[in-house]
């Protein structure tokens, strides 16, 4: 076989060089690089619509996993850089090695070696996580279902921050450096935690050069792939002695009474940096998770407090979408409940996340104006969200027994007739009863209902996925007391009927004559507002609010 240098270009046709393609590992004897791509088709999309919304559940809108299977080992690729290794069976076995890959084997070996009050939050993640394997006897090899714990968040989120920021811009050294010197890790850390918010929120990012200390500057700029509007990016994070990394010397004592005291500080510096374009800023208070009565956020109401009056004094002109977090969940490694809150502020900005009472519509067209802050929103309720898959195929159908049924597919139910083959049409779950019912209808017969059980693991995936479940999109275990969901669903359906369509089913209404005015999308807009307020007769008035926060614990 003739020698490819490594600077030539890649014999598989991709354009790039070889050692940027399939020469960035060694190949296996019996295969040549260029059968690779004839192989594995590593850009393929999902094969349905289902299948890419289910991916885009599990992963994001960021570029897909890359990942194929060869000779009993799985192969992950991330920048430039192809890791493979026969011990990864779900995504989260690949985070594992992945990090010590990036930090370095030797420098978790240094850092073990320190007393643990001197280790990195990475070895003491790392030590807890292991021990939570080693309590519920975790099997190497053996898929279990396990509910994330706080460390475990950490650990696999940090990695998979890395990842994403390997996978879909650049992973600059200056983030493992700063991840390794201890006192600077809460930086990098927080920074990698916003990146994967938007990356996944379907953002792309392009980092700033921090070694230019002639200009101040933001970490990233971040551009919407949704609307194309470019943003400059801030993230910072309070200081707490005892968290993080940090010590008496640079921070605050636990015992703060209130945590937002630094949340103005933290954006006036960011306003004063230049940047070209709108802003995104991200401030975490790290501080424990207590809730008030109404299941608020404790320091909630001071947030916002601060924030108005920071608005009140803003230069003319400015303006940035501010989202004040406390993702927490560093202080509660061995917690199952996700603590993790978030607040949304459109400082300068009087129709994104501002309390007040608003017609549906309204709210539905300032959404539509600001949906670049509204995903982010979207996605930081659901941080870190690691799949367990490399395709993005439901859990339970890949590592499961026994695979859900899926509509338009064709199977053999012994049940019926003493066994025929039928199509499977539609299909519903009864949580309580762990039933599946599904629609199928047998060659040349009638439509009947069969149903089967699911497994604890099919059930876990339907509540997370029932619009998807059974390989379709669909509202299947969808419920909303949110008018403003509720409108938008009912929208997506009245879009796809014609403006004839829509006036017949309204041709009763005493405005008949000037809904026949309007074009067909204004009309839908019209109509579906009439149908939600109707439908909402019994929800409570605070619904119809345009809230500001989101909380999840």
């Amino acid at each position: 076989m003739t020698k490819i240098g490594r600077n030539q270009q890649c014999p598989c046709g991709s354009g790039k060089k070889y050692k940027h393609c399939h020469g960035a590992f060694p190949a296996p004897p019996s295969i040549r690089p260029m059968k690779l791509t004839k192989l594995f088709d590593l850009d393929a999309k999902p094969t349905s619509e289902a299948a890419e919304h289910l991916r885009i559940q599990q992963q994001g809108r960021g570029k897909q996993i890359q990942s194929f299977e060869h000779a009993g080992r799985r192969f992950v690729i991330a920048g430039e850089m192809i890791y493979y290794s026969s011990n990864w069976k779900t995504f989260i076995d690949f985070l594992s090695t992945y990090l010590v890959r990036k930090l370095g084997k030797q420098w978790f070996q240094s850092e073990d070696a320190k007393p643990p009050e001197e280790r990195s939050p990475v070895l003491l993640w790392y030590h807890a996580v292991k021990a939570q394997e080693a309590a519920r006897g975790a099997t190497p090899k053996v898929v279990q279902h396990v509910n994330l714990s706080g460390a475990a968040c950490c650990l696999f989120g940090l990695a998979y921050n890395l990842y994403l920021l390997d996978h879909n811009a650049e992973l600059q050294e200056r983030y493992l450096h700063r991840l390794r010197n201890t006192g600077n890790f809460q930086g990098a850390y927080y920074e990698l935690i916003v990146a994967n918010i938007l990356i996944r929120a379907g953002f792309t990012l392009e980092l700033e050069d921090e070694t230019d200390s002639s200009t101040k500057h933001c970490e990233f700029s971040a551009t919407s792939r949704k609307t194309d509007r470019k943003y400059w990016v801030e993230a910072k994070m309070r200081a707490v002695r005892a968290h993080l990394g940090k010590s008496a010397c640079d921070g605050v004592p636990e015992t703060e009474r209130d945590a937002t005291s630094r949340m103005t500080t933290h954006i006036r510096e960011a306003l004063a940096k230049p940047a070209d374009g709108e802003r995104l800023i991200f401030v975490d208070l790290n501080c424990t998770v207590v809730n008030t009565a109404k299941g608020e956020p404790d320091w909630m109401d001071r947030a916002v407090r601060r924030l108005d009056s920071r608005e009140r004094d803003l230069a003319e002109g400015q303006s940035a979408y501010v989202f004040v977090t406390n993702i927490a969940f560093h202080r509660y490694l061995d917690g199952e409940a996700l603590h993790r809150q978030a607040l949304a502020y459109g400082l300068g900005m009087p129709d994104f996340s501002k309390p007040g009472a608003r017609r549906i519509l309204e709210m539905y067209r300032n959404k539509q104006k600001h949906i670049d802050g509204y995903d982010i929103m979207a996605l930081l309720q659901t941080y870190p969200s690691l799949p367990s898959t490399f395709d993005g195929s439901l859990p339970s159908d890949t590592f499961g027994d026994v695979r859900s049924l899926k509509v338009g597919e064709t199977y053999f139910f012994d049940q019926i007739d003493g066994g025929t083959f039928a199509k499977v049409t539609s299909g519903v779950v009864l949580e309580a009863e762990k039933l599946a019912y599904v629609m199928v209808t047998p060659a040349g017969g009638e439509t009947i209902v069969v149903s089967y059980p699911l497994t604890d693991d099919q059930l876990t995936d339907y509540k997370n996925h029932p619009d998807v479940f059974f390989g379709e999109i669909n509202r299947n275990g969808r419920t909303t007391d949110n008018p403003l969901d509720f409108f938008e669903w009912l929208l997506g359906n009245y879009l796809q009927r014609s403006k004839e369509r829509i006036l017949d089913e309204f041709a009763a209404s005493p405005d008949i004559n000037w809904l026949a005015t309007l074009p067909r999308d204004k009309l839908a807009e019209i109509v579906c507002e009439r149908r939600t307020i109707s439908f909402m007769q019994t929800a409570a008035p605070q619904s119809l609010r345009d809230k500001p926060s989101m909380e999840e614990d």
